[in-house]
């Protein structure tokens, strides 16, 4: 666990722990900065593992100083700008796919990699859980239960959560309509959206484009779009009607989908009470249907 500790006096320390921090490699002489830009640099170690996405307004906002004192900040511990910084951080951290895998391999053992997956795992509930109000639940609920069409997107490997998501509403006599990942069927697709419909988008990782045009889209028809993110600094949650956090882990690991569906199947539940009457009557016909034809595949 990484442990920081500040002095807000001409002569104060930071100690690093290593153990789970990313930023050892980032060394601040500490006595030549003021007390306000040791607030900044309070702030970077606290959050250095969503650091890639901040702005200088959002680093200036969090710390309670001006951005004028952030400028100063990064140019004080030896960047040319704010931008060089984040581009530093990028090249040490990247995201592929190659680098989350040896993340995960060096955190386990062969013997214990199970129990240690699992441990994770719990950790990633029980974030999610404490970032996750009743309210805000109740929501995602309202709008799902009420829509005349859902509209789902997830890109990668979020497309597997719309697959799940879509499945289990549709028993329930929810309209579902999964949207391509990208390209022009998008497009297409988007000219059929309704003022009544929802849009779910699953925003993990990186903006993309097609998010883009969604929350455009979505904003100039009046149409509710609810965020399901694994991120707290995101350019799209000041948009989505309902922002729904989930934990995957941090962004330089192998990303966790545990969370998320447990965040899915709870909303599965909670649609399936509001619609008690007619899920029961879906799934009796749906056993009966079943039992008349009985395919069998070899």
């Amino acid at each position: 666990m990484m442990k920081v500790f500040f002095q807000y006096e001409k002569s104060f320390n930071i100690e690093i722990t290593k153990g789970g921090s990313r930023m050892e490699w980032l060394h601040i002489d500490s006595s030549v900065l003021s007390p306000n830009q040791q607030k900044v640099a309070d702030f970077l170690y606290k959050q250095d593992n969503k650091i890639a996405y901040l702005t200088q307004e959002d680093i200036a906002r969090e710390s309670g100083v001006s951005m004028a004192t952030v400028s100063r900040f990064f140019r004080e511990i030896g960047f040319e700008s704010f931008k060089a910084f984040k581009e530093e951080v990028k090249s040490r951290f990247a995201e592929t796919p190659a680098n989350k895998m040896e993340t995960i391999i060096s955190k386990t053992e062969s013997s214990e990699v199970v129990q240690s997956m699992i441990q994770q795992s719990r950790s990633y509930l029980e974030t999610t859980s404490k970032e996750m109000t009743e309210d805000t639940f109740m929501d995602a609920v309202k709008l799902l239960n009420h829509a005349q069409t859902v509209h789902m997107f997830g890109y990668g490997p979020a497309a597997s959560l719309t697959s799940l998501f879509s499945f289990r509403l549709q028993r329930f006599g929810v309209h579902v309509h999964v949207l391509p990942e990208s390209g022009q069927k998008l497009v297409e697709d988007m000219i059929h959206f309704q003022q009544e419909d929802v849009i779910v988008i699953f925003g993990f990782a990186k903006p993309l484009p097609e998010t883009r045009a969604l929350f455009d889209y979505a904003e100039e028809k009046g149409i509710s779009t609810i965020l399901i993110t694994d991120l707290r600094v995101f350019e799209f949650i000041p948009r989505a009607e309902v922002v729904l956090y989930t934990e995957r882990g941090e962004m330089w690991e192998f990303h966790s989908m545990v969370a998320p569906v447990a965040l899915i199947e709870s909303l599965i539940v909670e649609i399936g009470r509001k619609r008690e009457e007619m899920v029961m009557d879906n799934l009796h016909n749906l056993q009966q249907l079943r039992k008349r034809y009985a395919f069998q595949h070899k």
